[in-house]
């Protein structure tokens, strides 16, 4: 008999029109062989890039949401945080982690705060001071380069040198997650994603699409977390998960897919599958 699929406990928005947060996480973790549990942090109507968007934030209703997954007694191989926009959710996740989180299980946290030198207007020192409370109990972060910058209270350079770099993987590192992410840093051809441990650095590239989408690192955590699950070690988990948004980017714009639907994903989700993969295989 097969083992059941692991579980991952999702936190983040949804976003009915536009791919990303949730709409990107479940699809793409399901794919790669894990049960997707879902904590809404927020319901939109669409991504917030579209003019007119409903939203209604859900931090009042996330402790009565997780008290009845409390009451069934749940347990999670690996837990995702995304975007949390105050300080009451990420109290919220706080909590969950007491609950939830087992000895072996993997937490990914991936600290939205913003892109392109810019945070959002919500980034008050209260958010992150809870933050960095979050930070300290990860196993692994996956920042942005400005996010990078930001958590590391450094002022934003746009090509910063690998000196720099160096500086900002090794603070992030200080914060107490064992593994520290730099994604997206653009560099000529390639999109470099840097990897930083205490026991060193390595350093992933993959080739850069030149357009800019929505959900992009929610497709790319979502696929590390699984690769990590499944036993992979971090380079190589990194590396599949780059190369599959280029991938994706690329048919995204060859495809001439409206950028506020975010990147197209879908075709390419056998691709994720171990038990398709293995099928085909045999």
């Amino acid at each position: 008999m097969k083992k059941l699929p692991g579980k991952i406990a999702a936190i983040n928005d949804l976003a009915g029109y536009g791919r990303c947060s949730l709409s990107v996480m479940l699809p793409v973790i399901s794919a790669c062989g894990y049960q997707c549990c879902p904590v809404p942090t927020a319901v939109l109507s669409s991504t917030d890039g579209v003019k007119g968007f409903f939203l209604h934030d859900l931090t009042d209703q996330m402790p009565s949401y997780i008290s009845h997954w409390e009451s069934l007694g749940l347990q999670f191989d690996g837990i995702y945080s995304g975007y949390l926009g105050s300080p009451g959710q990420i109290d919220s996740v706080l909590r969950f982690l007491k609950s939830f989180r087992r000895e072996e299980s993997v937490l990914l946290v991936d600290p939205v705060l913003g892109d392109q030198g810019m945070v959002g207007s919500n980034c008050t020192g209260e958010l992150i001071d809870r933050y960095y409370q979050l930070i300290s109990k990860a196993d692994i972060i996956t920042p942005n380069i400005t996010e990078a910058f930001f958590l590391t209270q450094k002022e934003y350079e746009e090509s910063p040198a690998e000196e720099t770099l160096d500086i900002l993987g090794k603070r992030l590192l200080s914060l107490g997650p064992n593994t520290v992410v730099i994604t997206g840093l653009k560099k000529e051809e390639y999109v470099l994603n840097l990897i930083y441990t205490a026991s060193g650095k390595s350093i992933v590239s993959s080739p850069y699409c030149r357009q800019e989408r929505i959900g992009t690192g929610d497709l790319f955590a979502s696929i590390l977390l699984s690769k990590l699950l499944d036993g992979i070690a971090v380079k190589d988990a990194v590396q599949f998960a780059a190369d599959f948004v280029s991938q994706t980017l690329s048919f995204s714009l060859e495809q001439q897919v409206p950028q506020e639907e975010g990147i197209c994903f879908e075709p390419f989700l056998g691709l994720l599958s171990p038990y398709y993969c293995n099928t085909i295989k045999e």
